[in-house]
């Protein structure tokens, strides 16, 4: 399957070629003769095709030079000599995927496409990127650091100087990061591959361009190509940009560390507001070693789901009764050369230390003298089994997901489709667990007698980050203080040609060199989802599915009132971390792995086209199985949902102290989400159930519920169970399956036998009346960089929706706010978000060093609108990118749920036609005829950001006021 000849293009040669069952492939591996690059093949009849290029990059230090390398060679090339190519081809592609990954040893470079000329033309990018970047010193400065001088006064910036700022400001990425320094002392994985902030500064321009030069040849360069591609033309196109390179010299392999004799401690200090009982974090990492055996590394790995998988796993449980942490935290790394295995305590104190490492010690001597039960064992091995055969990644092409397993194994000279040929790995497992004291074994090598370990106590100090800004004001002034009058100057000068450089207009022969695939290619009519309604509480997505079953049980939030929604995320998690009437918490979550391929619940808030509708609010209790287990399955969800046990005090305080625990990590982790949709809820009412359910008010109200249940437990427990009551009735249920035609009759017979078990008593409709947050917020949050959010409700406003508006998102989004915002602010990212359903508009930027220049930029819209003089060939290129994004393939269930979420919003397949026949026909005057409506920013704009105390303290008039994040 190499051409039609059967044979490889002149400079390659054949290494292997085989047959991989399981991921349904014909793998070829070839090698190029000149440069030695290698080229695995996976081919196949999947349309979305996938091309990723690998480059060994080991890191010895934290300037980051290798991220900064990642995202400087897609600023210009020999072949696209434009200020970024990357950015141009997200305007001009139909692409699934396009991105860059920096891991601590290796750098990716991706693609995907179902279109086979426009896969084509985004290799061809990539490829001239890599091999033939530009890297001036104008790139270096943009993307990884510079001086600024304002007022008098040195500073920093930098793309991703000021995206690391934000990437290490939790207390969880300190924790990790002293993990990495410490577990592998001694070898290049203790660098910091992203970059620390204060390291940056000391990269030269010099050492960035000799890292390209040593990193970035062919003969370091592997590359994975997926799909239904032609591997003989494929391989033609590649030699096109590598040959003339010579064989390159031998590359450093990453280094493993010495082997500990004994285990390390050692204390470390995050960043916090203030310092309080139970913030500190406890951790305990193991390094690993099994990579010359596949089928224990398997085995680890499972083993790892057995005692920390759950709340019902038993390390994992040992760890919460003792009431020594509000939270677990558990990770097993297996991408590295070394696989890490961990376990941490968020929200602990240093007394607990001895505790914690007796009870990880016990829990693990007891597991390897008395042994792991058959069930638990099961129950976590049939969930790993339906997954490799199902073989879904959410967010990824399956292309990818396979070139990243590849790489895990092939960065490190080991066979790279040794983990995508699992069955008899898969057997060898089996083999070995029906031997008996297989993961016991592993314990007690791994675990119990291994002493390459580390003991992390984490703990907050209030005056980190003063210390922190001390110790850069400092170095900033002994710096500025050094250099004379003309090393300034020249700074100034450095400065001002990169903002020259930031604004300049590519030529237009320039632009004419990136590929721009017809309008033609876009196909004129939206893709159909199958749903059908097959009674009142049924409903059914025929998709070939090969024998597995996707269920949702939509229940509806109708009955319940305001306050009561503030509960409805701890609902979702309390029903599979309480117990059952059948079962207690640990037998309930063995079933779910003995009986389903996974099982989740989770909060919902779906907005109607008709926007007159209130929206609603739902509970999914969704699920897998195969059609021998779907009886079982059924019976499991009618036992969570309608029998759980709320009573059990101390499981519900472990609960509530938990939820608190992740929501108030959330707000370092994930704060533009925060920021989101609390800006959301300023912009109208119908938005603020999501904020009520993942928002700010979620945390206030976990914070007042944790003190209520210490004062009055069996008066929560009650409400708990009252509000159950109410949610889980039959005339408030939907039942969703998407599974395959055959299976439709069986499957509905079998649910709506079920059905008749369940309550079906009639209660009112609740009024909800949610009220519009005060706009003009500033949420502070212990952050190195801000989060700038504006937005306005256009259906107050008058304004209708047009399906230019999916083609305003991409111009803006991908054009005038990366420019100004990213390329010229330095943020990490930006985004604009037009939405016809919602009606309404918002700009939220991400890792910002700005605050008053980005609400400068969104206010200055209309005018970049106003000048707008896009070419026809320009305006073709902003369709074809805007249906890549909307045109992404679904898997069967992804399809099913689509139908779905359709029918729960009265999306009509008319209604998305209609909406796709204007976006067709949309011209560069429907753009410009909406700058009325950015003139709303600054008209009637909601404002909201999430910054520090410093920060909001020196831009105080652009809020009404402040909101503490932290307590």
């Amino acid at each position: 399957m190499t051409d039609e000849n059967g044979t490889l293009p002149e400079g390659y040669q054949l290494i292997r070629s085989n047959w991989v069952r399981e991921c349904g492939s014909e793998i070829v591996v070839v090698k190029h003769a000149e440069t030695g690059l290698e080229v695995m093949a996976l081919l196949n009849d999947d349309e979305q095709k996938v091309f990723c290029a690998a480059f060994k990059t080991p890191v010895w230090d934290d300037t980051g030079v290798s991220h900064i390398i990642e995202h400087s060679v897609l600023n210009g090339s020999k072949k696209y000599p434009l200020k970024e190519p990357f950015a141009e081809l997200l305007k001009a592609s139909l692409n699934t995927f396009l991105n860059a990954f920096t891991y601590p040893d290796r750098t990716l470079y991706p693609v995907a496409s179902c279109n086979s000329q426009d896969f084509y033309n985004l290799t061809d990018v990539y490829l001239d990127a890599v091999f033939n970047p530009f890297l001036d010193k104008n790139t270096f400065l943009q993307e990884g650091w510079h001086y600024t001088f304002k007022e008098n006064k040195l500073g920093l910036s930098g793309v991703v100087y000021n995206e690391m700022l934000g990437a290490t400001s939790s207390p969880e990425s300190k924790l990790y990061r002293e993990i990495e320094k410490n577990l592998f002392k001694g070898s290049n994985y203790v660098a910091e591959s992203g970059g620390d902030p204060e390291a940056i500064p000391e990269l030269s321009y010099e050492a960035f361009c000799e890292f390209h030069k040593k990193y970035y040849h062919p003969s370091n360069c592997k590359i994975v190509l997926y799909g239904d591609v032609n591997l003989a033309d494929e391989l033609e196109h590649i030699d096109q940009f590598i040959k003339g390179f010579g064989c390159g010299v031998p590359i450093d392999k990453p280094v493993k560390p010495p082997v500990f004799t004994e285990p390390s401690l050692v204390h470390s200090t995050y960043a916090a507001d203030q310092v309080k009982e139970n913030t500190t974090f406890l951790s305990k990492t193991w390094l690993l070693d099994p990579r010359h055996d596949p089928v224990e590394a398997f085995g680890l790995y499972l083993l790892y789901k057995i005692l920390l998988g759950n709340s019902g796993a038993p390390l994992r449980k040992a760890l919460m009764d003792a009431e020594i942490c509000e939270d677990t935290m558990e990770w097993y790394e297996q991408e590295l050369m070394l696989p890490v295995f961990n376990i941490s305590l968020r929200g602990s104190n240093q007394e607990a230390k001895t505790d914690f490492e007796e009870i990880i010690q016990k829990t693990l001597t007891d597991l390897y003298k008395v042994g792991i039960p058959d069930a638990k064992i099961q129950a976590a091995l049939q969930p790993i089994e339906f997954r490799l055969r199902e073989a879904v990644y959410s967010g990824y092409p399956k292309g990818l997901a396979y070139a990243l397993n590849i790489f895990s194994a092939w960065n490190y000279d080991l066979k790279p489709e040794t983990y995508l040929a699992y069955e008899s790995i898969l057997d060898a497992v089996k083999m070995k667990l029906s031997d008996g004291n297989f993961l016991e074994s592993l314990i007690k090598k791994y675990l119990l007698d291994n002493q390459h370990q580390v003991m992390i106590v984490l703990e907050p100090d209030a005056d980190f980050e003063v210390k922190r800004l001390a110790k850069l004001d400092d170095w900033l002034i002994k710096k500025q203080a050094s250099f004379n009058e003309a090393q300034l100057d020249n700074i100034i000068k450095e400065q001002e040609v990169l903002q020259e450089e930031q604004q300049r207009m590519d030529k237009p022969e320039d632009l004419a060199r990136i590929p721009v695939l017809p309008l033609t290619a876009v196909l004129p009519t939206i893709q159909q989802y199958p749903f059908e309604l097959n009674s009142e509480h049924t409903a059914f997505s025929a998709i070939e599915t090969q024998g597995i079953s996707y269920v949702k049980y939509v229940w509806d939030l109708q009955a319940l009132s305001t306050e009561e929604l503030l509960f409805v995320p701890l609902i979702c998690e309390g029903l599979t971390h309480m117990g059952t009437k059948a079962y207690d918490f640990v037998e309930l979550h063995q079933k779910i792995g003995l009986f389903t391929g996974g099982f989740s619940v989770r909060e919902k808030v779906i907005h109607d086209v008709d926007l007159a509708v209130d929206p609603k609010a739902k509970i999914f209790i969704s699920t897998k199985c195969l059609e021998s287990k779907l009886n079982d399955t059924l019976e499991l969800i009618h036992e969570v949902a309608t029998t759980t046990n709320w009573t059990l005090i101390e499981r519900l305080k472990s609960l509530i102290l938990m939820q608190r625990a992740q929501q108030e990590a959330s707000v370092q982790q994930s704060i533009s989400s925060i920021v989101s949709v609390r800006l959301d809820a300023m912009i109208n009412n119908r938005n603020s159930i999501q904020e009520y359910f993942t928002g700010y008010t979620q945390l206030a109200f976990l914070r007042e519920l944790e003190k209520k249940v210490l004062l009055n437990p069996e008066k929560v427990a009650s409400t708990f169970q009252k509000i159950t009551q109410k949610i889980f009735q039959k005339h408030n249920l939907l039942v969703h399956t998407t599974a395959s035609p055959k299976m439709q009759n069986n499957i509905n017979r079998s649910i709506c036998s079920k059905l008749t078990d369940i309550s079906n008593l009639e209660l009112t409709k609740q009024e909800w009346g949610l009220k519009v947050l005060n706009s003009g917020e500033a949420l502070l949050c212990p952050s190195k960089v801000q989060y700038v959010g504006l937005g306005v409700d256009l259906d107050v406003e008058g304004v209708s929706p047009s399906g230019s508006w999916i083609a305003l998102n991409q111009l803006l989004s991908r054009d005038f706010l990366w420019n100004q915002v990213r390329v010229i602010g330095g943020a990490y990212g930006c985004r604009l978000n037009i939405d016809p359903i919602k009606k309404q508009m918002a700009a939220v930027s991400y890792r910002d060093p700005q605050l008053a220049q980005t609400y400068d930029a969104y206010k200055a819209i209309p005018e970049f609108l106003k000048n707008l003089d896009y070419s026809a060939n320009d305006f073709q290129k902003l369709l074809i990118s805007t249906f890549g994004g909307m045109d992404k393939p679904k898997n069967p269930s992804e399809k099913g749920y689509a139908g779905l979420l359709n029918h729960l919003s009265n999306l009509t397949d008319s209604y998305r036609q209609g909406f796709r026949d204007q976006l067709l026909s949309t011209q560069i005057f429907d753009l410009k005829s909406e700058i009325s409506m950015f003139d709303l920013f600054n008209d009637s704009g909601k404002r909201c950001a999430g910054m520090s105390g410093e920060v909001y303290n020196e831009n105080q008039a652009l809020f009404n006021h402040s909101l503490s994040m932290l307590e």
